[in-house]
């Protein structure tokens, strides 16, 4: 399926798993996963209105929260009890890959993925903080691809009986400052949607 700028989206059901067969690459408490998924995605779309539509209307998403600031929209959307498994933010006339989070089990393992980037010479974009909607305490390495992981601890768990989504004024309650290296480097994988609808 397509979404209406033309990115494919996959779905899957059923897909087998057997626990405890993950070994991590270097001593580590392990990542929040199985029944939250891998993490988060955020988008880039250049329409909030035509993303919820989608998303939430057509695909089921459930809206966790907003966040809108005078620079920045972004839509948060969750599908089981992660604050959200996918965000969208407004770019008008582009579209793309802004990051994938992924989530530790401990904060000491996001300080030590902080110390292990910055010692491999991983362009560090965003410092560690903690944002105000899912609370997640975090920081932001860009990937040779191009796009960033947000790496992160302690996001927090929704109940869809109880939950209400509010709307925030900023996206940290503190910390994230742009580093040199994030000031000069494009948020994510972008295009135009012009050239994509071509």
């Amino acid at each position: 399926m397509t979404d209406p700028w033309g990115a494919r989206h996959e779905f899957v059901a059923g897909q087998r798993r057997r626990p405890g067969t993950f070994w991590p690459g270097r001593p580590m408490t392990g990542f929040v996963a199985d029944d939250f998924g891998l993490g988060h995605v955020v988008l880039v779309v250049p329409d909030l209105a035509q993303a919820d539509a989608f998303y939430a209307d057509l695909l089921g998403f459930t809206l966790s929260d907003r966040v809108d600031e005078e620079h920045m929209k972004v839509r948060f959307y969750h599908c089981n009890g992660r604050h959200h498994s996918l965000a969208v933010a407004e770019v008008p006339g582009k579209v793309g890959l802004n990051h994938l989070m992924l989530e530790v089990k401990s904060l000491d393992d996001v300080g030590t993925g902080l110390d292990l980037a910055k010692a491999a010479a991983v362009p560090v974009l965003r410092g560690i903080g903690r944002h105000t909607n899912d609370l997640m305490t975090s920081f932001y390495m860009l990937t040779p691809s191009s796009f960033q992981i947000e790496y992160g601890h302690g996001g927090m768990v929704v109940d869809d009986v109880t939950w209400v989504a509010a709307t925030n004024d900023r996206p940290s309650l503190w910390g994230h400052e742009l580093t040199e290296v994030g000031r000069e480097t494009a948020p994510g994988i972008l295009a135009d949607v012009a050239s994509v609808m071509a």
